[in-house]
């Protein structure tokens, strides 16, 4: 979780994988941000690389919000 003045991000992993040369990764789910009384909710992929230091490091964050809930 995720917290600051913008409000709360909570991610819920679903999975990640590694690459055969252990230097790129990748990890997704769903997330809900919250912002007083607007919850958002979605799916993310996040991928990460590691440098020449062996340091990782996010090279790209996709996010995806959720359609509203159908009234009744």
């Amino acid at each position: 979780m995720l917290t600051s003045e913008h409000g709360k991000v909570t991610f819920e992993p679903g999975g990640s994988k590694m690459s055969t040369s252990s230097d790129l990764s990748y990890s997704y789910g769903n997330y809900s941000k919250e912002h007083g009384d607007v919850v958002e909710h979605g799916i993310y992929l996040m991928i990460w690389r590691a440098d020449m230091n062996g340091d990782w490091k996010l090279a790209l964050n996709l996010q995806k919000k959720s359609p509203p809930a159908a009234k009744p």
